[in-house]
């Protein structure tokens, strides 16, 4: 079981969650949005809504989940039984960044009015990155991160680090209080690190 019992950040925090495929962003995204949480809202441009909330419920169960598919459309998977409801929200592809807001605010109000105290998750950015402009993706996470602020909820937002050059790493790592970073060790090991939640970053540790 991953374990990120050390990663006890403030109401309001966003985290970036970096490194190259394979290395594990995915799975410590799903254990930050279920710790510690009644509520989770996860946009999704890499896995359909089903995948979506049965890879949460391996980790542990959340009684309010909302998601934001921008996958199933674009597939065109016409049996899927994730149909929209309430809380599923069908988009047409992650190149529709303008319906993916007004779905996710959607889904934040609703769950800000019932006084749900939510954690809020993308994977993944770099398919917003692939199909919009830098800076509409750039004003998209403004704007979204900014929304959790304002609720004291907490974000986090994975981006695959060899699929952009570094001038678009650093500009999007502008957005969040923190940089969780992954990677594969010389042994095959998974590791991680913090950097930005402290005056230094945390060393690197197998997860």
């Amino acid at each position: 079981m991953v374990s990120l019992e050390s990663l006890d950040v403030e109401a309001g925090t966003n985290l970036l969650f970096t490194g190259p495929p394979m290395t594990g962003k995915y799975q410590l995204l799903l254990e930050f949005l279920t710790r510690s949480s009644d509520a989770v809202i996860v946009v999704t441009t890499k896995n359909g809504v089903e995948t979506v909330r049965a890879d949460l419920d391996a980790i542990r169960r959340v009684d309010h989940v909302g998601v934001v598919d921008c996958v199933t459309q674009q597939r065109d998977i016409a049996d899927v039984s994730g149909k929209e409801t309430e809380t599923t929200k069908l988009v047409s592809s992650p190149a529709n960044l303008t319906q993916i807001g007004v779905e996710f605010t959607g889904l934040f109000e609703r769950f800000s009015e019932r006084g749900l105290q939510a954690r809020v998750g993308v994977h993944s950015a770099s398919q917003l990155v692939m199909y919009s402009d830098l800076k509409q993706v750039y004003q998209f996470l403004q704007v979204l991160t900014g929304k959790l602020q304002s609720v004291g909820w907490t974000g986090g937002v994975v981006l695959e680090s060899t699929a952009h050059d570094e001038q678009t790493l650093y500009t999007l790592q502008e957005l969040f209080d923190g940089v969780v970073e992954t990677r594969e060790s010389a042994e095959g090991r998974r590791e991680m690190r913090v950097r930005g939640l402290s005056a230094e970053a945390t060393p690197w540790r197998p997860f």
